[in-house]
Order: structure tokens, then C-alpha cells, then sequence
């Protein structure tokens, strides 16, 4: 029975690793930074979630597929130019052993393309009192961590012409994934707006 439990462990993450095998290296569905709106909506479409906050911020939202998996993708445009493009990983995962899968075969994936990253993990104090005892070498324990926000991952290409980033970390109590495409000067360039607004 254990040989075939394993086997059938096997056999899925063959399968999900196959699913993980899209093209990252632009972003979402031939957008690239830079493009205006409209450039945009001519590749995506327009029915979407359109919010405007008042700041001259505004974020358009697609819910779609990439490669057999839902995502929801966000747009974010500053002048009318595209300056942040993340892809949102939905899941859920099949079991909790994949969520780390995915984790690095989409760094692999990117590594591919851009190189060498800057790897981070951050571990924040998490009250294990409350919970019991948690095994460090336990993938439940691991999972339950980053789930609830103990754990957050980070890994960073920054390139002449862009940011990119792949995180991963607690969402409603689950473990969300994301790459971020983002300008040089994304941070400095929202600090403005919000100076100038506030």
C-alpha cells in the first residue's frame, strides 16, 4: 500500500510540474511595461474589473488562465502607461507539498531567462504556544506558517529595464503566489503621487 501511495505521489507532481512549463519571460499574453491602456485592453480586452482610486492610480483585473491554471492578473497604470503587471497563482494546491513545488519550478522557469536572483526568506516570530509544537521539517508546520503569514518568500530580478519578482506567502489563510513585473522607478513614482495627493 505505501509503494503505491508513493507511486501516485509521483505521478502528480509529474503531472503538476508539466502544467508549470509557461512562458514567463514577458509578461501576461504579449503586454509589456510601457503600454497604454488602450494597447492593453487591444490584447485583454475590456470586460475586466476597473477600479480608479481617486490618486491617478488605476488597476484593471482579468481573471484568466496560464497554462491550465487560474490566475487573476492585475494591471496597473500610472499617465496612462503600464508601470506593474502581477500574475496571481489562484490555486489551491493538490496537496501541501506542492506549493513549494510550483514555488521553484517557476523560479527555474524565470532563472531561465533573467538569470541569478536575490533569494530571500523571512521568518517572523509566530506564537507556537497557541498552536502546539510545530516539527521545523514538517511540511504541515511549513505550510501552516506561511498560510498565516511566519514565513514569506521572495525572490528578485532587478534588470535595467524592469523589477521582476516571485513571492509567495499567507492569502485568506491559504498560500498565495504572484510575479510582479514592475518600472525601474515603480516605488519612487507612486511616493510622488501620493505626496502630491496627500
Amino acid at each position: 500500500m505505501k509503494k503505491s501511495s508513493t507511486y501516485l505521489l509521483a505521478i502528480l507532481i509529474v503531472t503538476t510540474l508539466s502544467f508549470v512549463s509557461f512562458d514567463v519571460h514577458a509578461q501576461f499574453n504579449g503586454t509589456k511595461l510601457g503600454m497604454s491602456l488602450n494597447e492593453v485592453q487591444s490584447i485583454m480586452g475590456k470586460e475586466n474589473d476597473i477600479t480608479n482610486d481617486g490618486t491617478g492610480i488605476i488597476s484593471h483585473a482579468y481573471d484568466d488562465k496560464l497554462d491550465r491554471m487560474d490566475v487573476r492578473v492585475h494591471f496597473r497604470f500610472i499617465d496612462d502607461e503600464l508601470v506593474e503587471n502581477t500574475i496571481e497563482f489562484k490555486g489551491p494546491y493538490s496537496t501541501e507539498e506542492f506549493y513549494l513545488i510550483y514555488y521553484d519550478r517557476i523560479n527555474d522557469i524565470l532563472a531561465s531567462k533573467y538569470g541569478e536572483a536575490e533569494k530571500e526568506i523571512n521568518i517572523f516570530e509566530h506564537p507556537i504556544s497557541e498552536y502546539g509544537e510545530l516539527d521545523p521539517d514538517s511540511t504541515y508546520s511549513q505550510y501552516f506558517l506561511l498560510a498565516n503569514n511566519y514565513i514569506f518568500y521572495s525572490t528578485t530580478w532587478e534588470l535595467p529595464d524592469m523589477k521582476v519578482q516571485h513571492l509567495m506567502g499567507g492569502l485568506f489563510n491559504d498560500v498565495g503566489q504572484m510575479i510582479k513585473y514592475t518600472v525601474p522607478d515603480y516605488d519612487q513614482r507612486v511616493k510622488n503621487i501620493l505626496k502630491d495627493k496627500f
